[in-house]
């Protein structure tokens, strides 16, 4: 029996579809097999997926396959696409965060609970324990150190808002590169940015490591004391390591989780989406700085809040359709 994703693989969509489907893959293939399939073989995300193991194949494959399901994860699927393949596979499973929900859904996911999800009268799990990352993130001995020495900053791959740069030269003249050690910064190299973060990295005082972190990722976020970055898969893979975390809200998508957690106090929300404010924002990370205790608490809840099982939950009702 074999399970298709089909992703979004679309640089322009972001890597999260790509990262969550990869962790529940590799939770399914231990019972199922895994074929993804994606518009284009070559982009950057679909050679992560190779990367990781499974085969990738273009869309239009799709009739060379005995499918049993299907599972879909992005936000630009044409309606044409879906009832084609609800007609040649006997389930159809939803990742959803954002956008429409598809009635040719046996089986809808999310981290969310909004009033669509709420509506919803098909089988469901949504919830903040069904978020889809890797079980490897969980760190249950989390140290919180009284200073912060190391950061981790992360707008995405490319962060085409340019925020790694905004935020970068807050530090930077505010003095605050100072008080730091280490900072690693996650982007792409072929960000359009890439050239001034570098250009900023040699007025920094402290070590700014700069590249695509891959599989030491999580080694990363253990040296780490204190995380600035996004919303949506990465900011839960944050959470789940114990890491207290600036949030900045890059997009629509990340609206409802990013206050979910921040009404926990698990989190500091520092920006509505397309609201940055500067002066907020080294007004937030110095009080996070100097509040030993407050980055102790959000440690705790942030774990509990984000397990690190959603994959394998998610994964047993899967196998059960």
């Amino acid at each position: 029996m074999t399970w298709a994703f089909r992703v979004d693989t679309n640089k322009n969509a972001g890597g999260g579809h790509t990262y969550r489907s990869i962790c529940l893959a590799n939770q399914i293939n231990k019972h199922k097999s895994v074929v993804f399939l994606v518009n284009c073989k070559n982009d950057k995300l679909s050679t992560k997926i190779t990367d990781s193991g499974y085969k990738v194949d273009v869309v239009d494959n799709f009739d060379q396959y005995n499918f049993y399901g299907c599972i879909f994860d992005g936000y630009k699927f044409e309606k044409n696409e879906i009832s084609f393949m609800r007609t040649k596979i006997q389930k159809l499973v939803q990742i959803y965060d954002f956008g429409t929900i598809y009635d040719e859904a046996d089986l809808i996911i999310s981290s969310n609970t909004n009033s669509l999800l709420r509506n919803y009268k098909k089988r469901k799990k949504i919830g903040l324990e069904f978020t889809l990352i890797k079980p490897e993130f969980k760190n249950k001995n989390r140290i919180i150190n009284k200073t912060v020495k190391n950061i981790f900053i992360s707008f995405g791959l490319s962060d085409s808002k340019n925020l790694t740069l905004k935020v970068l030269e807050i530090i930077k003249d505010s003095k605050l590169d100072l008080r730091f050690e280490t900072i690693y910064l996650a982007i792409n190299s072929n960000s359009k940015f890439i050239d001034r973060i570098y250009k900023i990295k040699e007025k920094m005082v402290c070590n700014l490591i700069v590249r695509e972190f891959g599989t030491e990722l999580n080694e990363i976020l253990k040296k780490s004391d204190l995380s600035i970055g996004s919303g949506g898969v990465g900011m839960c893979e944050r959470l789940c390591s114990g890491i207290p975390s600036v949030v900045i809200v890059t997009s629509e998508n990340q609206e409802e989780i990013v206050e979910k957690v921040n009404k926990e106090k698990a989190i500091i929300k520092c920006s509505s989406l397309g609201r940055f404010d500067k002066n907020m924002f080294l007004k937030s990370l110095i009080n996070i700085l100097d509040n030993f205790h407050q980055r102790k608490l959000m440690s705790e809840l942030s774990r509990k809040i984000i397990d690190g099982n959603g994959s394998i939950r998610v994964s047993k009702e899967i196998i059960t359709l």
